[in-house]
């Protein structure tokens, strides 16, 4: 994940997408949209 965060740090819209897969998955309650896919609510 650093090695991952290291470089697309400097791309915020696909820091963006790296932080919503990550946060989205372990936090569905609060954060918008359908859950992912392998998900706990899948």
């Amino acid at each position: 994940m650093c090695a991952l965060l290291s470089h697309e740090v400097l791309d915020p819209g696909r820091l963006t997408l790296v932080v919503e897969a990550t946060w989205r998955p372990a936090a569905p309650r609060w954060m918008p949209g359908p859950p992912l896919p392998g998900g706990p609510a899948a």
